[in-house]
């Protein structure tokens, strides 16, 4: 990589960090149409600025739903993998909406991507489970 292109990489990591953090601000204070708003000017979303969108979500009055929606759209465009903070999200949002087969979806992509021991990952599962009462003590 040359000079030219590091310095951009550098511009573009940049602009994502000066996008994510309204976003988090936003969405901390249940303003989602002003994140969405942020969100809609952003040239680059890296996984912070996906999983800052889906937690803010996840964690807003009736956003649920929408959480697990841009999930399936960080999915489907590609432009990033999820990783163990995004999946806590995501896992917490089926428990709460006790979406089973949702969540045994991600449960599925969380072995795939190898965080099923990440210790945020265990925890956001067992509550899954116990949420949507598909769990056996004994």
């Amino acid at each position: 990589m040359n000079n030219e292109d590091e310095s951009a990489l550098e511009a573009s990591k940049l602009l994502t960090i000066d996008h994510t953090y309204p976003i988090l601000c936003y969405a901390h204070r249940n303003l989602l149409d002003d994140a969405l708003k942020v969100w809609d000017k952003m040239p680059v979303r890296d996984i912070v600025a996906w999983t800052a969108l889906i937690s803010g979500f996840s964690k807003s009055d009736g956003g649920l739903e929408k959480a697990l929606e841009f999930f399936c759209l960080m999915r489907r465009r590609g432009e990033t993998e999820p990783n163990e903070f995004t999946f806590d999200c995501v896992i917490r949002a089926c428990g709460q909406l006790t979406a089973l087969v949702e969540g045994m979806s991600v449960h599925d992509l969380v072995i795939k991507y190898g965080f099923e021991f990440e210790q945020s990952i265990t925890g956001a599962l067992m509550e899954f489970y116990c949420a949507c009462k598909a769990i056996k003590l004994f």
